[in-house]
């Protein structure tokens, strides 16, 4: 017999980002796509589990995790340039009751990323 959550497709969401079309899964998968063609421009794994809305500069895009894990993605090609470790201990009860990562803020080059229920740190983009 198969468990239940073997049966059911992988969640997936979708974000307009400086004109890409981020479609993300809660495994870490993220496809770009062209909002005026619907072609495909590049699918990645940015090694993030439920990441939530990605934000970006103009050279690079980046997810993060409920617990604050971050991936820093060439705009461009979908690499992964760069990861930081999450900051929340993901076995706290409050944590697990977080299901996506927050939105990023971008301010210049300083990147916001939230964790946890009510905590953010700050990442110069410059160093990722």
């Amino acid at each position: 017999m198969r468990r239940l959550a073997e049966s059911r497709p992988e969640a997936s969401r979708a974000y307009l980002v400086r004109g890409t079309v981020y479609f993300t899964r809660t495994g870490g998968g993220v496809r770009a796509v062209s909002p005026l063609t619907g072609r495909t421009l590049w699918e990645s794994n940015t090694t993030v589990e439920r990441q939530g809305p990605p934000t970006a500069s103009a050279t690079q895009v980046y997810f993060a995790s409920p617990s604050g894990r971050l991936a820093a993605l060439n705009a461009r090609s979908g690499k992964v340039e760069d990861t930081r470790d999450g900051r929340d201990d993901g076995g706290r009860v409050d944590s697990l009751l977080v299901t996506s990562g927050a939105q990023l803020l971008l301010v210049g080059d300083a990147l916001y990323v939230p964790y946890g229920i009510r905590s953010v740190y700050t990442v110069d983009v410059r160093d990722l």
